[in-house]
C-alpha cells in the first residue's frame, strides 16, 4: 500500500553560514507584508545583500502566509539569525517537519523578555546575551545538520529502503515550486551525474559563456496557467525605482522572472554529462535501469504540466 512521509523546504549548503555572525542591528530590516521593505533587486548584488541583511541582524520576522512553509525561514537560520514568529505556540507538528520548533518557541520568549514585540514594527527591549548566542548557536547546528538540500535528498532515497545509485527526477517545477527547486538541488549534490532530471531547468544550473560579475537573464517561461510575478522592487531591472513591488499575472508560455530571482536555489548546480534525450530515457525506464523514478510533486505525477513531462509521465506510468 501507500506510504506517505513528511518532507519539507530546505537550503544550499553554500548557504548556510559555518558560525554565528557578527550583529549589528536587532531586526531586519524586511518584514513580511510591508510592501516598503521589498527593497532588494532581483540580481544577485540584490541576493547577496538580502542576506548580508540576515546575517547582521539578531533576528528576523517570520510570518505564517498560505502556510507555515516558506523559503524565509530557512534563508534566515542558514544566515545564523534567529526567526522570530509571534504565533510559534500555534504551529503544528505536521508542518515544518525538520525544524527544530522547540528552539523557535524559545526564540520568541526570549524576544519578548523585555516587553512584546509588534510583528509589524519590531522593537527589542532588553536581551540576555549568554542566552541568544547559546539559542543562535543551537538553531545554525541544527541547520547545518538538517535543514540542507542535501539532507533533504538523502531523507527521500533512504525512504525507499534500498540503496539508490540512479534516479529519474520527473523535474515539471511550477512557477514558485520551492519544494521541486531544492529537491533537484539535494538530489544532483548527492547522485551526481547518476541523476537524470527531465525537462532540463536551464535556471537551475550556472549560466555559460557569462563573464564574472555580468548579469544574467533571470526570465523563464511560466508552465501554468497562471503565474504570479512581482516586479518593480527598488532597481529591478531597470524599472522604476518605487521602492514598491507590482504584482501581476501571466498566463502559460509567457516569458516571466525567474521565481523570486532565484534567490537561494538558482544557477547554482554544475553542468554534468547528463543524456537527456526522451529516446534514452524511455529506454532506461523500459529496461528498468533506474533505481527509482522521483515525481517533483503530486500534480505532475498525476498528469499534469507541460506537454513535454505529460509524455514522460504517461511512459514512466505505462
Amino acid at each position: 500500500g501507500a506510504r506517505f512521509l513528511p518532507v519539507s523546504f530546505a537550503i544550499p549548503k553554500e548557504d548556510v553560514v559555518p558560525c554565528v555572525p557578527e550583529k549589528f542591528t536587532d531586526f531586519a530590516s524586511l518584514i513580511p507584508g510591508v510592501e516598503e521593505s521589498y527593497i532588494f533587486p532581483m540580481t544577485a548584488y540584490g541576493e547577496m545583500e538580502y542576506k548580508r541583511m540576515y546575517r547582521e541582524a539578531r533576528f528576523a520576522v517570520k510570518k505564517r502566509r498560505a502556510g507555515w512553509e516558506t523559503m524565509r525561514i530557512y534563508e534566515i537560520l542558514a544566515a545564523g539569525s534567529v526567526p522570530y514568529i509571534h504565533a510559534a505556540d500555534e504551529i503544528p507538528d505536521a508542518a515544518l517537519v525538520f525544524v527544530n520548533k522547540t528552539l523557535l518557541r524559545a526564540a520568541r520568549r526570549l524576544a519578548t523578555e523585555g516587553g512584546p514585540v509588534d510583528p509589524l514594527d519590531p522593537i527589542l527591549g532588553k536581551l540576555d546575551g549568554i542566552k541568544y548566542a547559546t539559542l543562535a548557536a543551537e538553531l545554525l547546528r541544527h541547520t547545518q545538520q538538517h535543514l540542507t538540500t542535501e539532507a533533504l535528498a538523502k531523507h527521500v532515497l533512504s525512504s525507499f529502503g534500498k540503496s539508490i545509485s540512479s534516479a529519474l527526477y520527473v523535474s515539471g517545477c511550477f512557477h514558485g515550486d520551492y519544494l521541486c527547486y531544492v529537491s533537484l538541488h539535494g538530489l544532483r549534490k548527492v547522485l551526481g551525474s547518476k541523476l537524470v532530471d527531465y525537462p532540463f531547468l536551464e535556471y537551475m544550473y550556472t549560466p555559460k559563456n557569462v563573464p564574472p560579475m555580468q548579469p544574467i537573464s533571470r526570465i523563464t517561461t511560466c508552465p501554468q496557467t497562471q503565474c504570479t510575478v512581482v516586479s518593480g522592487g527598488l532597481g529591478d531591472s531597470g524599472k522604476p525605482r518605487t521602492g514598491r513591488p507590482r504584482f501581476d499575472i501571466s498566463g502559460v508560455g509567457a516569458n516571466v522572472p525567474v521565481y523570486g530571482g532565484g534567490f537561494s536555489y538558482a544557477y547554482r548546480l554544475e553542468h554534468l554529462p547528463v543524456n537527456r534525450s526522451r529516446a534514452a530515457i524511455n529506454w532506461q525506464v523500459s529496461n528498468r535501469k533506474f533505481d527509482v523514478v522521483i515525481f517533483s510533486n503530486a500534480y505532475v505525477a498525476l498528469g499534469q504540466g507541460t506537454r513535454e513531462v505529460q509524455l514522460l509521465v504517461k511512459h514512466v506510468l505505462m
